[in-house]
């Protein structure tokens, strides 16, 4: 993400630790686990109405109150080619379901790279809302999150998925 592009920032206290969320007039742009935005960053102030939706959402999914994200995202924010393909896959998977990095690497259309679709969901610059914690290692074990193991099993819990 480019530090000189036109973006607001704003830090979100979840059950699950602090949350660093940009959005640009155009969307929300970032919900990054434990990171600052970058050190020259100026908040431009371009994406506070996709702020204000995007902490509010996220505060509610966290705390069980809703179920269901509907927020506007950036396209700049996602990636293109298999990565892009990757994060698409991720996000159609449903509330409360998982799939494995295989048949993530096969629905983004290279059904042998399911170690490149890990690399691409630990790029995913959209924590939670791209839901890549719904994605397991083919054993059915909790595979990798570069939120934290803790923190995917707690976000899988919270949908109603036991490992």
């Amino acid at each position: 993400m480019s530090a000189a592009a036109s973006l607001s920032w704003r830090h979100l206290a979840t059950p699950l630790g602090a949350l660093t969320l940009a959005a640009s007039a155009e969307g929300l742009r970032a919900v990054l686990f434990d990171e600052a935005p970058p050190a020259n960053a100026v908040d431009t102030g371009a994406g506070a109405v996709h702020l204000d939706r995007a902490a509010s959402a996220l505060a509610a999914y966290l705390t069980g109150e809703a179920t269901a994200l509907d927020l506007t995202v950036d396209p700049a924010a996602l990636p293109s080619g298999f990565a892009g393909r990757v994060l698409a896959a991720a996000a159609a998977i449903p509330r409360g379901q998982t799939a494995s990095y295989r048949e993530v690497a096969e629905a983004a259309g290279s059904p042998n790279a399911a170690r490149a679709a890990g690399q691409a969901l630990g790029a995913n610059p959209l924590a939670i809302v791209v839901p890549c914690h719904r994605v397991l290692a083919s054993d059915g074990g909790v595979g990798g999150y570069t939120g934290g193991l803790g923190r995917k099993r707690a976000l899988l819990a919270l949908e109603g998925v036991t490992l």
